[in-house]
């Protein structure tokens, strides 16, 4: 461990820990008291994280030369846990890896005490500060090319020499969450997406001055608005009276909101054209500034992936900065040319550097891309690319949570959103509506899925060691982490049939743990979740889609685990679970709705009400098989709502509506007690940041 004097200095979540002062200070600037060899303990979890500890390691280290019992561990496990504002159930700093040991888990900030001046600890705006340091060096590295490359510089570009010394500063001190900035091309004046008002509205403020304006009132939530380049008008996409379309509307309100394309999302403006890109399902489109001359951006790749485009336009409006997802969640920074011509690949993060890249921004250089990339330990931090060197480095530290930035045209000012999530698996009563919360953790919790009787819930979660699968009781007891891989990459875990064994996909893949021994097995070799998913097993019998995102094609399959051979059922069903006897399986069709289906003669049958097919996702048997759940979207177009009806579509019930419900991570569940669950992250504390060079 540290020894005493100087030494390196740990910051996590608002703490700073030094043991060469044997210092612990809270998010407030005052000490904490721990007892000797707690904080020893505190150190050495600290200095190893990344790693599960032994308890035998631990011991030796922290009580080296004497001979003690595993209870002084319990206890001062207990101690530091306490003193953190820690629990075993609901771990932010030290988990319990059953069987193996603890684990610090929190993200840590390692820093030399030599160099540090430290600020008043209890500083929001100086505390993110530390956290732009590298955004902020990186951005005035671009300023000083460019004003290299200037004969003349612009008044004012002498500052940058000292912009590394700058602080950001934040724009939304106010109630609610505030995402999706843009700015206005002088850079004086910001717009953004605020929940303050109930339902998502276009705020904007003077950046010098004046409190902030609503300048949206639809009765459908907006998203995404872009600045003209003339300083005129915002564009925005919202609900309308069909799908989702554009919008745009004056930047004080006046004009108001006037509808210029009938279908369309993330509208986002060139920085010196009037222009902008948006999307229409997975296809790029370029439009005048009013709506018109829409062509579509050909060199686009298609591909199995789902994650969200969040296209770009370079500042002349000549190429498109987009994400596309060769599988799954995991995207990567791509540009295009509008005109014609092939894409090109600019990144190529990995499940283990990144979950996926989003929002990117050109600089008006033309010639650097700023975008976000999440990481493995559950946050986001800003990267940027040089497109024609291909050198991408990072902007901000791993701990943040920074996304979505947006510049001014002048390049001086960049604003970001910076959210503080947590990840929840929360119960529903469907009688009461009360809601309850199974599990919270700061890391994503994705796709949780009941037991066959309902009393446990498999999930995967992004831990600092990777992708691993967990267990949890359905009353939020008896947290169990079942994988323990370096770089994990263990995702959508599934139950047997029985209910002793969890399958999930690792690498490429399928594998199955025995939860009575906790013996791995792989079970098939090349089963890769980006091109067969949904999978579910009862009795040695494995449902799962078979598909092809580039061409359309979709099957769905049934397996025999033991002979191999597989049957192509009549409709492609999506997302099936077997029923409890393992008789039928209960699915969907994105084009027609719920399907149950015999497992043996493979005859499928729409779930029908009034003479139609319920329409709805992700079904779910209740307990005795006698009602299904399912969900939609509701009535402004936003996931979701969820229904019941009886299997034989009557008595159609809205249960309730499920807030910061994501369609691309989320999933629900039925357990013993007829509850339903639903896992979602509270984004309630998004922020607007600014960084300013003048």
């Amino acid at each position: 461990m540290s020894g005493q004097g100087s030494g390196p200095i740990y910051e996590f979540d608002g703490w700073r820990l030094a043991p060469g002062q044997r210092q612990l200070t809270n998010a407030a600037g005052e000490p904490v008291t721990l007892r000797s060899k707690v904080f020893d303990l505190l150190v050495y979890l600290v200095e190893e994280r990344g790693r599960v500890v032994a308890k035998a390691e631990l011991m030796e280290a922290v009580w080296p030369d004497t001979v003690v019992e595993e209870n002084n561990l319990n206890q001062a496990i207990s101690a530091l846990r306490q003193a953190l504002g820690d629990t075993a159930q609901s771990p932010r700093f030290v988990a319990t890896v059953t069987g193996r040991g603890y684990q610090f888990i929190g993200a840590v900030r390692e820093r030399d005490s030599r160099t540090v001046g430290e600020p008043a600890e209890g500083s929001a705006v100086l505390r993110y500060a530390l956290a732009g340091a590298g955004l902020i060096a990186a951005l005035a590295g671009i300023w000083m090319m460019q004003a290299r490359d200037e004969a003349q510089p612009e008044p004012g570009i002498a500052v940058i020499e000292n912009f590394a010394d700058l602080e950001p500063v934040l724009v939304t001190d106010f109630r609610g969450s505030q995402s999706e900035a843009t700015l206005s091309p002088d850079g004086t004046m910001i717009a953004w997406i605020s929940e303050s008002s109930g339902t998502p509205q276009v705020w904007m403020k003077n950046l010098q001055s004046g409190e902030p304006l609503q300048i949206t009132n639809d009765p459908y939530a907006a998203s995404s608005p872009s600045w003209s380049p003339d300083n005129s008008y915002i564009v925005y996409a919202r609900k309308s009276d069909g799908p989702r379309a554009i919008y745009r509307v004056g930047t004080l309100g006046t004009p108001p909101p006037q509808r210029i394309l009938d279908a369309g999302l993330d509208p986002s403006f060139a920085l010196a054209a009037n222009k902008f890109v948006f999307t229409n399902g997975r296809d790029l489109f370029v439009a005048d500034g009013d709506g018109s001359n829409v062509r579509q951006v050909d060199a686009v790749p298609i591909g199995p992936g789902f994650a969200r485009r969040e296209p770009a336009l370079s500042p002349d409006g000549s190429r498109v900065a987009f994400i596309h997802a060769d599988g799954g969640p995991l995207g990567n920074l791509w540009i295009a040319p509008v005109a014609g011509g092939e894409a090109q690949q600019l990144t190529h993060h990995t499940l283990e550097e990144g979950m996926a890249a989003d929002s990117p921004v050109w600089m008006p250089d033309g010639r650097h891309i700023v975008y976000s990339v999440g990481n493995s330990g559950g946050g986001y931090r800003l990267w940027r690319i040089d497109i024609e060197t291909g050198e991408a480095q990072p902007l901000t530290a791993g701990g943040g949570n920074a996304s979505e930035a947006v510049v001014s045209s002048n390049g001086r000012r960049l604003a970001y959103t910076d959210t503080r999530p947590s990840w929840r698996i929360t119960s529903i009563d469907p009688d009461s509506g009360q809601r309850r919360t199974i599990f919270e953790t700061r890391y994503i919790a994705a796709l949780p899925i009941a037991s066959p009787d309902g009393t446990e819930i498999a999930f995967f979660s992004m831990q600092s060691s990777g992708a691993q699968v967990f267990t949890i009781g359905a009353d939020g007891q008896d947290l169990r982490q079942w994988t323990f891989d370096e770089n994990g990459t263990n995702t959508l875990p599934f139950w047997s049939g029985n209910g002793e064994s969890v399958f999930y996909y690792k690498d490429r893949a399928l594998h199955r743990v025995h939860l009575d021994e906790g013996r791995d097995e792989q079970v098939l070799a090349d089963f890769h979740w980006s091109s067969k998913n949904w999978a579910a097993e009862y009795d040695d019998r494995l449902y799962y889609n078979r598909f092809d995102g580039s061409s359309g094609f979709r099957e769905a399959v049934i397996k025999d685990l033991v002979s191999g051979e597989e049957v192509t059922m009549p409709v492609a069903i999506v997302a099936a679970e077997w029923s409890g006897t393992g008789d039928e399986l209960l699915g969907f069709t994105p084009e027609e709705g719920l399907y149950i289906c015999d497992a043996a003669t493979l005859d499928c049958q729409g779930i029908v009400n009034a003479g139609g097919q319920l329409r709805g996702q992700r079904p779910k048997w209740s307990r005795d098989g006698t009602r299904v759940y399912y969900i939609r979207f509701n009535e402004k177009g936003e996931c979701c709502t969820l229904w019941s009806a009886n299997r034989d579509g009557s008595d159609i019930v809205a249960v309730a509506e499920l807030p910061g419900f994501d369609m691309r991570s989320s999933y629900f569940g039925v357990a013993y007690d007829e509850t339903v669950f639903y896992n979602h992250p509270d984004t309630s504390m998004a922020e607007i940041w600014l960084v300013a060079a003048d």
